[in-house]
């Protein structure tokens, strides 16, 4: 008994080898630079909040570093999961 005349289209679609999309090669490539970035940037914060006198000389702004640090802190977090998620995704299509 021969097979629906569909059926043999979702085998063929599967049978394509997957592989990364734009999106995600683009994102694989540039992430290693934004994460040196926020490195240099948490750098220069952890540097400016490193002197005991900043928070008495200028309470507001050490407050408003001290905000910055976090959150440039939990942005390489995430960018650095993303790409790890990535190079696992590559090296498991076999494109890392």
């Amino acid at each position: 008994r021969a097979a629906p005349a569909g059926a043999s289209a979702p085998a063929s679609r599967g049978a394509r080898r997957a592989k990364l999309s734009y999106k995600e090669r683009r994102a694989l490539e540039t992430l290693p630079g934004e994460i040196e970035r926020l490195d240099a940037e948490i750098a220069a914060l952890e540097a400016a909040l490193a002197d005991p006198q900043r928070f008495t000389r200028d309470a507001a702004g050490a407050t408003r570093d001290t905000e910055r640090l976090a959150s440039r802190r939990a942005e390489k977090e995430r960018l650095e999961q993303a790409w790890l998620e990535l190079a696992v995704k590559a090296e498991d299509l076999g494109e890392g």
